[in-house]
């Protein structure tokens, strides 16, 4: 049987489907969903997603209180997935207007997502909805809205508020938000098959133009001072004792995360962001940050990483904030003194300290761009 859009939306209006309005019902309460129940229900959800996306499209965006629920449960991980599959990939049998029309339901559907990420919500409605946009970022859709600098308050608002989960969740945002390759939009239509009219026709693909960084880079040096406060902050917690002996200070995965954000930053050669990082003395910091948990070899392979990323650069002012400006000769030293003093296993036998690579790696870095420069 030949099926259209028209065919399929009108079906929907008049008379609705009884078998799936039965199904949606279990999300249709303000209690909490069972974990099990959710299970199934989202593996069917997303199975008639697969299968009849366009009957599945035209039924959700018809009867719109489905959308609310389904974000309203957004804390369950089952359910969350049915969300991360309307959004997903692009509808490639839907074409023309409908598929505009689906476009802006998509885009309503992220304002509901967003109005989640608030500090008030719980951790589970936080995360979950931080890497369901991610997501959408990485498949370079919304992109001119997700990036634009009303939404980029927001995840910097939910970052800073002192949640580590809303910061695990905000910085991830930002970080795939800088690592999406943007490509140029195509104005070119390329012929698609139409599952529900069995026929050719061309397919008018929604593209976007890339977005500007701008938003994202000012708004971003607006909260370096927060986040240098934060990692200069001794970790909560205990010394733990060492294998080796003596105590350690742990490092944490969010100061970890705070740190593969500055880098990210610093991937985008943007002047405005290496002269706010050396005015705060962030390179200077991260050396620091070294000695102080001189145990955490992932914190040593993300420092050594970004110093030698800014080595390899070529810009003269990345060079400079990164030898001159945080005076590594003298950090180095230090570092080296330090790790000469070596640390002691139960057996008494001498080794010397974890982070002693890193000092000879950046020293033969340092020295080389010296030679050429």
């Amino acid at each position: 049987r030949q099926r259209s859009v028209s065919w399929a939306r009108r079906g929907v209006q008049e008379t609705g489907c009884g078998l799936l309005e039965k199904l949606l019902s279990f999300i249709n309460t303000k209690s909490e969903v069972n974990c099990v129940l959710a299970g199934y229900f989202s593996k069917i959800m997303q199975m008639l997603l697969e299968k009849r996306k366009l009957d599945m499209m035209c039924y959700l965006f018809t009867f719109k209180e489905h959308i609310g629920n389904l974000v309203f449960h957004g804390y369950n991980k089952s359910i969350a997935d049915v969300t991360a599959k309307i959004l997903s990939d692009e509808d490639r049998f839907i074409t023309g207007t409908t598929g505009k029309e689906f476009y802006e339901e998509k885009s309503k559907l992220i304002e509901l997502m967003l109005n989640k990420l608030e500090p008030t919500n719980s951790n589970e409605d936080i995360i979950n909805n931080c890497f369901t946009l991610c997501n959408l970022i990485e498949s370079k859709q919304q992109l001119t809205y997700l990036m634009s600098e009303p939404v980029l308050k927001r995840i910097f608002k939910i970052a800073s508020a002192g949640n580590p989960v809303g910061l695990r969740g905000g910085l991830t945002y930002l970080i795939t938000s800088m690592r999406t390759k943007i490509t140029e939009k195509s104005s070119s239509k390329s012929p698609a098959f139409n599952f529900f009219s069995f026929r050719e026709e061309p397919m008018e693909k929604i593209t976007e133009e890339a977005p500007d960084l701008g938003p994202l880079i000012d708004i971003s040096i607006e909260y370096f001072p927060y986040f240098k406060k934060y990692l200069e902050k001794a970790t909560i917690g205990e010394k733990r004792p060492a294998q080796f002996g003596g105590d350690i200070i742990p490092l944490g995965f969010d100061k970890l995360k705070v740190i593969e954000w500055l880098g990210t930053l610093l991937k985008l050669k943007n002047e405005k962001v290496c002269k706010a990082m050396t005015e705060l003395e962030i390179p200077k910091l991260f050396l620091t940050l070294v000695m102080m948990y001189e145990t955490s070899s992932f914190l040593h392979v993300k420092i050594t990483s970004i110093f030698l990323d800014c080595y390899d650069s070529g810009n003269e002012l990345y060079i400079k904030a990164f030898t001159v400006e945080c005076n590594i000769a003298l950090l180095l030293l230090q570092l080296l003194a330090e790790s000469k003093k070596g640390c002691y296993k139960s057996s008494g036998k001498p080794f010397k300290k974890p982070y002693y690579s890193l000092v000879t790696k950046l020293a033969n870095a340092a020295l080389n761009v010296a030679r050429t420069n």
